[in-house]
């Protein structure tokens, strides 16, 4: 009995292993508009999510509140890339809290970034709820019971206009949540049913 029982798990493992890479899915977007200008020359933008009290400066003694962020120029329009538990050291507390089943607020933070020695300045942040983000995913606040893979960004435009005292910034990204839905309990016991049964069809 002990054998089937384990037999029947190792069938739910292995068919909900290769169901979860196949059919990882977008879960929620995120398009950000944004229009600013800063004092000094600026050629590049820090762009992040983040969770907890985002301050304007210092940058420097800004904690990272399990900060997903990236850097980019106006050379990578139309770039996509994406943040996973292997890229980032923040991704696993990220997601934690995106799936903790409370509906969150979530701040989106943009840094113009100068060469040194000058001091990096942020763009007042904004911030929205995690149930802004949800693409039918059901009820919920958050992304309770689901798994999420990466988070990536795309770069769709990005302009910087510097005039002699300050840069004019203006961008268009988009971040895009992936990842599929955790399987009940009941799920996995039916897929590891139906493996037995093929088995003992096969033995026949």
């Amino acid at each position: 009995m002990k054998k089937k029982i384990v037999f029947v798990l190792a069938i739910a493992v292995v068919v909900l292993s290769c169901a979860g890479y196949s059919n990882a899915t977008v879960l929620g977007t995120i398009e950000v508009e944004r229009t600013g200008s800063v004092i000094g020359f600026v050629d590049n933008l820090d762009v992040g999510l983040n969770y907890g009290c985002v301050t304007i400066l210092p940058i420097s003694e800004t904690p990272l509140y399990d900060m997903i962020s990236w850097n980019f120029t106006e050379a990578h329009i139309g770039w996509t890339s994406e943040i996973t538990a292997g890229t980032s050291p923040n991704f696993d507390n990220f997601v934690a809290k995106l799936t903790n089943g409370i509906d969150d607020y979530l701040f989106i933070k943009s840094t113009p970034v100068w060469p040194l020695p000058f001091p990096p300045i942020a763009l007042p942040p904004s911030s929205l709820l995690e149930s802004e983000l949800i693409d039918g995913i059901g009820d919920g606040v958050d992304f309770e019971g689901y798994t999420i893979d990466s988070i990536t960004l795309t770069v769709n435009e990005l302009f910087l206009d510097y005039d002699e005292f300050s840069t004019h910034c203006s961008y268009d990204i988009t971040y895009t949540i992936n990842g599929m839905e955790v399987p009940e309990p009941v799920t996995i016991l039916l897929l590891g049913l139906g493996g037995l049964a093929l088995r003992k069809r096969r033995k026949a």
